[in-house]
């Protein structure tokens, strides 16, 4: 096995241990499957690259558990921490303002950052749309959501045309689920 795959491996490995029983509050679906997907998302672009792709994997760990930057340093060297660092937001962020700090960060985030970015926001556009209308955000929520990570998206473009379409792809099925809602609720 080559280092590349065993280091993307790895990474899959400390994600999945690191998250553990962590379910997505909108499907309720194991939180790894969200960090697989972004990382399946990047694995998938030419050239391949497994510092990117590993921190794909590990991108929520220091902002969701316990793991912290020195641990992902001590097993993914410094590439993979670097990356890591930049997409995670700061502990004292208040949530209304997190959109907000992550558009101006993207800015002069590495292309790699963005890249997570990108992918991770049309994750959970996806996930907060695709939910089981039981789980799903309010509408209220659901607009607030997107608009902020339209704003993060718009720091990201020019970098990758097809994550971009990716994004604008989920962001229009979820504006056309917002209006098919408020339209129903405007009925009731």
């Amino acid at each position: 096995m080559s280092w590349e795959a065993q280091m993307v491996a790895r990474a899959a490995a400390f994600a999945a241990k690191a998250h553990g029983k962590q379910k997505r509050d909108d499907m309720g679906d194991p939180y790894f499957i969200h960090v697989a997907e972004v990382a399946d998302t990047l694995a998938r672009r030419e050239p391949f690259d497994p510092f990117l792709v590993s921190a794909a994997l590990l991108h929520d760990t220091v902002e969701d558990t316990s793991v912290t930057l020195d641990d992902i340093h001590q097993f993914f060297g410094p590439e993979t921490t670097d990356i890591v660092a930049e997409v995670t937001d700061p502990d004292d962020l208040e949530t209304k303002n997190k959109a907000a700090w992550q558009a101006e960060h993207m800015k002069t985030a590495s292309v790699n950052a963005r890249l997570i970015k990108l992918a991770d926001k049309a994750s959970n556009v996806a996930e907060m749309i695709d939910a089981p209308a039981r789980r799903r955000p309010t509408v209220a929520d659901m607009k607030s959501y997107l608009k902020g990570a339209r704003l993060v998206i718009d720091q990201c473009r020019g970098i990758d045309e097809r994550l971009e379409a990716d994004f604008d792809a989920v962001a229009a099925r979820a504006d056309v689920l917002i209006k098919e809602l408020e339209k129903k609720a405007k009925a009731k």
